[in-house]
Formats: C-alpha cells, sequence, structure tokens
C-alpha cells in the first residue's frame, strides 16, 4: 500500500498534464529512485496532490509504520515521506511537525535511530565481509586455484535504508522548519535524541571507506555521504544558531579535515594540454 500511495504521486492520474507519455517518463524515475519529474518542475499539480495525500492521511500513514518491525516496510514509509516531502512542501511538514512536536512521536524517533544504529553496524559487518573475501581471493590466487571471477560485495548495499532516511530529515528541515529543532531536541518526550549527532558519527563510520569507494565507484556510499552534509546543511540553514552550536561540536569539521586530505585533485588532460600549447618546458 505504502509503495501504491507513492507510485500515485509520481503519476498523478488526475493532473491535465499527466499523459501516457509523461506517465512512462515518472514511472521510469520510480523505479530508479528519482524525484518526481513533476516536483523539479514544481509543477502545481504534484503540490496539491502533496498535499491532498497528506490531509487525507498519509502523514499519519507513515509515522504509524515507523513503529514496524518490518524492515521493508520501514523503507517503503521513508521512501513515501520523501515523496511526501518532496521540494520542502510546507503544508506537508506543518502536519508532519504537529504529530511529532507531541509525546507520542517517541517510537517514531527511536525507530529513526534504531536504523542509524544498525545502519552502522551493517556497515561494519559488510566492511568485515569484504575483508575476509579479498583474503580469500588473495590466497586462492596464492595456491594456484583459478577464480570464479565473482566480484567482492559493495558496501552500498548495507546503506540504502541509511540513504533513503537522511534524505527524509533532509526535507524536514528545508525552508527553516521547526522541524530543524525537533530533529534536535524532542522537548515533550521521556528520551530526547539528538539526530544532528547521530547523522555526523554516521559519517564518521563512513569516512574510512570514502576513498576505496570513489575508486570502485560505488555510488550509493559516496552519495550516503554527501547527502548527510546535505542535511546537517539545511539544519543550520536560517541560521539556526542552536544547531550550528551543536553541529560545531560534534567534530564535523575535523572530519571535513580529515575527507579533504584523502583528495587528489588533478587537471584533466585537455587544461593540462591547454595551459602549455606550445609544448614549453614548465621549471
Amino acid at each position: 500500500g505504502l509503495k501504491v500511495v507513492r507510485a500515485i504521486l509520481y503519476l498523478m492520474p488526475d493532473a491535465p498534464e499527466s499523459t501516457p507519455e509523461r506517465q512512462e517518463v515518472e514511472y521510469a524515475r520510480l523505479l530508479n529512485n528519482q524525484p518526481p519529474l513533476a516536483a523539479e518542475k514544481e509543477s502545481k499539480h504534484f503540490a496539491q496532490l502533496q498535499i491532498r495525500l497528506a490531509k487525507l492521511g498519509c502523514i499519519d500513514l507513515v509515522v504509524a509504520c515507523m513503529s514496524s518491525e518490518n524492515s521493508d516496510i520501514i523503507l517503503a514509509a521513508v521512501m513515501l515521506s520523501v515523496t511526501l516531502l518532496e521540494g520542502g512542501c510546507r503544508p506537508a511538514q506543518d502536519m508532519l511537525g504537529n504529530v511529532l512536536s507531541q509525546s507520542t512521536s517517541q517510537p517514531f524517533f527511536q525507530q529513526i535511530h534504531q536504523v542509524l544504529e544498525d545502519s552502522v553496524a551493517a556497515l561494519k559487518t559488510q566492511k568485515r565481509k569484504i575483508k575476509q573475501a579479498a583474503a580469500e581471493r588473495d590466497a586462492n590466487k596464492a595456491a594456484g586455484i583459478a577464480s570464479t571471477g565473482a566480484e567482492l560485495p559493495s558496501l552500498g548495499g548495507s546503506l540504502l535504508c541509511m540513504t533513503e532516511l537522511i534524505k527524509m530529515m533532509r526535507r524536514m528541515c528545508m525552508g527553516q522548519h521547526m522541524l530543524q529543532d525537533i530533529l534536535r531536541n524532542q522537548k515533550l518526550n521521556q528520551i530526547s535524541i539528538n539526530f544532528l549527532e547521530e547523522v555526523v558519527k554516521y559519517l564518521v563510520a563512513l569516512e574510512p571507506e570514502l576513498t576505496v569507494a570513489i575508486q570502485d565507484v560505488d555510488v550509493v556510499v559516496v552519495e550516503g555521504a554527501i547527502r548527510g552534509f546535505l542535511m546537517l546543511s539545511d539544519a543550520m540553514r536560517g541560521p539556526n544558531h542552536l544547531n550550528q552550536k551543536h553541529v560545531a561540536q560534534t567534530g564535523l569539521m575535523d572530519l571535513g579535515d580529515r575527507i579533504f586530505g584523502k583528495i587528489h585533485f588533478e587537471e584533466p588532460p585537455s587544461e593540462k594540454k591547454d595551459a602549455n600549447p606550445e609544448g614549453r618546458k614548465v621549471a
């Protein structure tokens, strides 16, 4: 059901511009987990459909499904929320903010926290599997045993739900909404979780793998890191001074220094050639 509702947002069956050709394009984007084209073009019909579905109970549906123990349901709920909030849909943000500002939101935030912790644990487990597979491959090679040709496992497979969760939190923050503060502090909840700090912890766990991920074109890992930084950026916009203060105290700046220290910038071959067109020796 969650996937069907999300598909309706993409296909917009009642919209005047929703031709069969347009729906085919949108359906392909849905399958590739790309944002709706209508959202990128700021279609008023898409915005109206977001608000209509949110008012019909989709926000409550997302919050309720986040309490599920089924990981597939949680992922589907998060992906639906991303589409409902796409573009920083203010009315949908308001409805979600009203729900999450209540003490009854504790299970929602506990589930988000659990997903964060599980993703970091899954990342570490996947790293061990990759090292073990690489060691076995090298041992077989040294023993003269032919390789099966199987590729090493990818880190990206362990991060899909986490990446979608960060996309959801970023859209919660767009437009300097009160959800910026709720992600830092849930005032009425018995246990308050600072999700700005939790996202930084996730980025810290991801940082040692970025160099290899870039080399192996592991798009999910690289995208996961990029989206983490974008989420923190939107959480601090306004400026939101309290969020800025909390993020500054997490060690994010040191993390940025370590990441930049691993990046080697090179001139494209064409630029190198153009910079010395006559072949003069450069001192």
